[in-house]
């Protein structure tokens, strides 16, 4: 299985480095990506294809951006199209140092828990492929056949 949040953990959370301008953004990406990963697993238990196609491209952008961010923090914080809406985050407290070093493990949790159930929705479709590549079964229902006069059925 070729997860990129998984395979990509230790480059794309790195041990914060960051201005003060960019520390709500980092948190906000975090946050973001949390979500996403949680919204993602719902779709798979639900089988909803279509939304785990763009949890999986949303989580790949995230991990880009978070990427970008410590590769050149003064160009993310400006050419980022919604780097006010990030600065902004109401979810940064007094105690963001405590908080930007879980969110991390939180995420990888997620990240392997999102993992598990791809694992088992794979698993599921490989049983759900055997059978329907299998020949139809030889066994077939018996005939009856009935009498016209009595009203009476007999195995032919």
């Amino acid at each position: 299985m070729n997860l990129p949040i998984l395979q990509n953990a230790v480059s794309c959370f790195p041990l914060p480095k960051l201005g003060e301008a960019e520390i709500p953004i980092y948190a906000t990406l975090l946050e973001r990506l949390e979500n996403s990963l949680t919204v993602s697993q719902k779709a798979l238990l639900s089988l909803d294809i279509a939304a785990v196609e763009r949890g999986t491209k949303e989580q790949s952008n995230l991990c880009r951006r978070i990427e970008a961010l410590f590769a050149h923090p003064a160009a993310s914080t400006q050419s980022d199209d919604d780097a006010g809406k990030m600065q902004t985050s109401p979810t940064i407290s007094a105690n963001w140092p405590v908080e930007l070093s879980a969110a991390p493990a939180r995420i990888l949790h997620h990240g392997r828990v999102q993992a598990a159930l791809l694992s088992r929705a794979q698993r599921a479709l490989n049983v759900v492929a055997h059978f329907k590549s299998l020949p139809e079964a030889t066994y077939a229902a018996p005939k009856w056949q009935t009498y016209p006069n009595c009203g009476a059925s007999q195995l032919k």
